[in-house]
């Protein structure tokens, strides 16, 4: 036996309900009908249950606010304190880099000259700074070593005497003078403009 071909457009019959049980969209009694008034009275109740139920909404939701507002109040003091914080110590990392580095430079001229080097400056410049290391106080250390080194890759750095007498150095002129050794203190404790 073979079953007949079904068309799938086909919509299948209403399946009806059994005879014990009502359709879902009628109800027992549901010939009953209702006014306007009742059902404005059935509404009517229906909303006064839930304005009982939720009666206390408006103050809690303005309670609410204001507890939010005292919360951003406390975090934005707590936020401007931390970013005081982070300023005042980024001010203090600045500061100390400022001065390590002066510290390092006066040092660097200090050496430069009791090695007998042309240019304090030029050999400042020519320094590679990160081989100089530092002590607990933050005073440099190994100096000496470091520009004995530089003097050693530029020769040229350094003043060559001639005889006796302290070590010539130029003039802007590019003439050359010689300097005493009272001069060349004076020279040394002249305060240095940064």
């Amino acid at each position: 036996m073979t079953d007949p071909v079904k068309d799938p457009t086909e919509t299948p019959p209403a399946a009806t309900p059994p005879a014990d049980q009502t359709p879902p969209d009628k109800k027992p009694g549901s010939g009953q009908t209702f006014t306007q008034e009742d059902l404005d009275r059935i509404v009517g109740e229906r909303l006064e249950r839930d304005r009982k139920k939720y009666g206390d909404y408006d103050e809690l939701k303005k309670a609410a606010d204001k507890l939010k507002k005292l919360e951003d109040a406390q975090k934005t003091d707590a936020e401007k304190t931390t970013q005081r914080v982070a300023d005042l110590e980024k001010s203090d990392a600045e500061k100390g880099k400022l001065l390590k580095e002066r510290t390092t430079r006066y040092e660097v001229m200090l050496a430069a000259q009791k090695l007998n080097i042309v240019d304090p400056d030029a050999a400042y410049r020519l320094l590679d700074l990160t081989t100089i290391e530092f002590d607990d106080e933050g005073l440099p250390k190994d100096v000496e070593k470091a520009l004995k080194a530089l003097l050693k890759a530029r020769p040229y750095l350094e003043a060559k005497p001639k005889g006796n007498g302290p070590p010539e150095t130029p003039k802007a002129d590019g003439e050359h003078d010689k300097i005493s050794d009272e001069e060349r203190r004076k020279q040394a404790w002249k305060p240095m403009s940064l």
